[in-house]
């Protein structure tokens, strides 16, 4: 399933553009195929990703230690899934 992740964030671009690139070769590897990570703003960004999982997904995005690096980057997510459009 092709999702679309807009994020905001209160940190450096090089900071969360690390962190989330460590998070998707880490663990979140998993359940995350190929992705997609674009600088929309200075603070903002957009993720596109294949996801194999997504209760996977919902459930690593709520652990304390995912949560407590998010919060500290001021990092808030909107999820949108994505199908294919056929004419």
């Amino acid at each position: 399933m092709k999702i679309c992740i807009e994020a905001s964030f209160n940190c450096l671009w090089e900071e969360i553009e690390a962190s989330v690139k460590a998070d998707l070769s880490g663990e979140a590897a998993d359940f995350i195929d190929e992705y997609s990570l674009l600088k929309e703003t200075e603070k903002t960004f957009i993720l596109i990703c294949d996801l194999k999982s997504f209760d996977a997904f919902i459930k690593w995005i709520h652990k304390p230690n995912i949560q407590e690096v998010y919060n500290s980057m001021g990092v808030k997510l909107k999820m949108y899934s994505m199908s294919l459009m056929e004419r």
